[in-house]
């Protein structure tokens, strides 16, 4: 007789013979991207698979529904669960009419019909990977659910892990504003951790980077946690997102939450094992069919160049990047819509963002022109957000590793992509920033610059033309509309 039980809230067991369980391993192993460039596979210390199921069976517990599946295709359907070990209680949501929740002017805010469904199936499902584009009001979603679990006076410690600094500031001050009338101050029931702050606290909810705690030793600190939640889950690094949440032996209840999984970092079934499986609430092109994003336009600019030999991709980026004429032209389009704001986002600080921040606070010094990147502390750049939603004729060059995700300006109308990026991720997640509604934009609008290097002699296509043209792809994927252009610089 098979059967399948649960060791912690992280694994659970398979028990049977090992030749049924070297058979589902065999299935579900993967080698994830990029394994060819890891040294313990380059020195022969790895073969480049990963395994959801050990050679003991077993497996994180958000694959049971993957595990059980498996055996009935293999033939082995006479299987038991000890179903005590994995169904819960249900979470009931708190009564979300009652709850006054308010947005930065204290305005009443009435959660969207898609936010609700998104509680209730977090409630009720208690693992999985909710799928919510950017603008769908993610922040809200964590508010809603952790109240509901605070209330239900079973939980008494909550891990809400994100990728940045800047998003442990961003959602501590999301619930801030959602409590303004309700009484309910984040700073009487949350703590927040980064990097050299204190790890401990008497509050109920932590929000901490995971770069700021994996490293903790005593694995004991996880055991304390009842519920963690994974924000912008598809940023995951694979190794420290999977040793927090397998120490979080605990927490029976977990969710990510993110725009897309499509082409994440972690591979789809390391996610769907530590998290379960995942539930897409809304698109992108819905909520702005509906009226809750602002619509899209898209300005599609190649830039036709002197033909160039085949070079590296890291040549051609130094090529572009150092090109004065196309980071003149770069500037130029911040001329377009006076009065509005720009965020432009590049890729290498020293080589680009600083050269475009000096041309542009030179040129337009009229204009509150901003630098974000990494060295930027995180209450400086809370700082820059707050002065773009509160003023016209900003300009923020940020990095696309601090503004690709989870920065909330709804006073935000045009985007440029001053590097081109090959990331499907990072463009979805930098589109939005310009998405959000607010009384001073009918249209958003995003100029996607690319390059083309090729030419009679050359016929192979140059890497960014070719990374452009997957963007386009994807564009016409989700139904946008584009405006082609073509210059030439040559």
């Amino acid at each position: 007789m098979l059967t399948i039980t649960s060791e912690n809230e992280s694994f659970a067991r398979l028990n049977a013979p090992r030749q049924i369980i070297n058979q589902i391993k065999e299935i579900l192993q993967f080698r994830p991207e990029g394994y060819l460039f890891m040294k313990s596979y380059q020195v022969g210390i790895w073969d480049g698979w990963i395994r959801p199921i050990d050679g003991h069976g077993v497996f994180h517990k958000g694959l049971l529904f993957k595990i059980c599946k498996t055996l009935e295709e293999l033939g082995y359907t006479d299987y038991t669960i000890n179903e005590k070990d994995f169904v819960q209680f249900y979470e009931p949501a708190i009564n979300i009419t009652n709850l006054e929740i308010t947005d930065a002017d204290g305005n009443i805010i009435r959660p969207h019909d898609y936010q609700e469904s998104a509680v209730n199936w977090a409630l009720e499902n208690k693992r999985g990977i909710v799928i919510a584009p950017t603008g769908a009001g993610k922040s809200l979603i964590i508010y809603l659910t952790i109240q509901s679990l605070l209330q239900s006076k079973r939980y008494k410690k909550i891990l809400v892990l994100v990728p940045t600094v800047s998003l442990t500031t961003q959602l501590f001050s999301d619930f801030d504003e959602y409590s303004h009338s309700n009484g309910l101050k984040a700073e009487n029931y949350v703590h927040k951790i980064s990097s050299g702050k204190d790890k401990q606290s008497h509050l109920p909810v932590y929000i901490s980077t995971w770069q700021s705690i994996y490293n903790i030793k005593d694995k004991s600190y996880f055991e304390q946690f009842d519920a963690v939640f994974v924000d912008e889950t598809h940023t995951a690094d694979s190794s420290s997102i999977t040793q927090i949440l397998n120490s979080c032996t605990n927490a029976r209840f977990r969710i990510g939450l993110t725009g897309t999984l499509k082409n994440c970092k972690t591979h789809i079934t390391a996610l769907t094992g530590l998290l379960g499986e995942s539930y897409q609430v809304t698109t992108t092109k819905e909520l702005m069919d509906r009226g809750i994003l602002t619509n899209l336009e898209i300005s599609a600019i190649l830039l036709k160049h002197a033909e160039l030999p085949k070079v590296e991709y890291k040549d051609e980026m130094d090529i572009i990047v150092a090109h004065s004429k196309r980071n003149k032209f770069i500037a130029s389009i911040t001329e377009l819509n006076t009065d509005e704001n720009y965020l432009i986002l590049y890729q290498y600080v020293q080589k680009h963002g600083k050269p475009l921040y000096e041309y542009l606070t030179k040129k337009y010094p009229n204009k509150q022109v901003l630098l974000v990147n990494g060295q930027i502390k995180a209450e400086v750049r809370e700082n820059i957000r707050k002065i773009t939603e509160q003023n016209n004729n900003v300009i923020i060059v940020a990095s696309y590793q601090t503004y690709q995700q989870g920065i909330n300006i709804k006073n935000l109308h045009n985007v440029i992509f001053a590097s081109p990026s090959k990331s499907m991720i990072r463009v979805f997640q930098s589109i939005g920033r310009a998405l959000r509604k607010h009384s001073s934009k009918k249209v958003a609008r995003l100029y996607d610059i690319a390059d083309d290097f090729t030419g009679d002699k050359r016929k192979t296509k140059n890497y960014t033309l070719s990374h452009f043209e997957e963007r386009i792809q994807m564009y016409m994927e989700q139904d946008f509309k584009i405006k082609y252009t073509e210059l030439d610089f040559k």
